[in-house]
């Protein structure tokens, strides 16, 4: 049973560690894409409201958006690494929906079709992983086929979050 919470923990960890990798893509230096954007931007402005709404945010705004949300939510990190430890998953279910919640606000915050594409998928993967252990903590008898769920949510994040990287590059 302790093993099977750990390991539970130990993949929602692992879904966390992610948030930092997905910095380093978003990072660089976006000047050369911003001009592109800029006359997207500028040739959209005529079609309707929703879709110049999007448009408005460039992609080096909307990974600006993301880098600044997401470095802000990495210090749940040592949160959960602290609850961890003390084996304590009440706590750690509790930190990591809380960092779900921030992690779908910082969605809606993204606006531009591009990015916000693939950082719906990032932030939809996360909450699978987030709600995959909600039911195997509820229900202890199923933890043992949750795993391979969350294995292949965790799969997904990862992949989503290469995408973002790639987006944000």
């Amino acid at each position: 049973m302790a093993t099977l919470r750990r390991g539970r923990a130990l993949i929602a960890l692992g879904a966390l560690a992610l948030i930092p990798a997905a910095l380093v893509g978003c990072g660089s230096d976006d000047s050369g894409s911003s001009q592109s954007e800029e006359s997207t931007t500028e040739e959209t402005t005529t079609e309707e409201e929703t879709t110049a709404e999007s448009s408005d945010q460039s992609v080096a705004d909307a990974c600006g958006i993301v880098v600044d949300g997401l470095t802000g939510l990495s210090s749940s990190t040592s949160e959960i690494m602290a609850a961890l430890g003390e084996g304590d998953s009440e706590q750690i279910n509790t930190l990591a929906g809380e960092l779900n919640e921030q992690i779908s606000a910082l969605n809606e915050q993204v606006t531009n079709d591009e990015v916000s594409a693939v950082f719906s998928k990032f932030a939809d993967n996360y909450d699978t992983i987030i709600t995959i252990s909600e039911e195997a903590s509820a229900d202890p008898a199923s933890a043992a086929d949750k795993m391979s769920e969350l294995t292949a949510a965790s799969e997904e994040l990862q992949t989503a979050n290469t995408e973002l990287q790639d987006v944000c590059a």
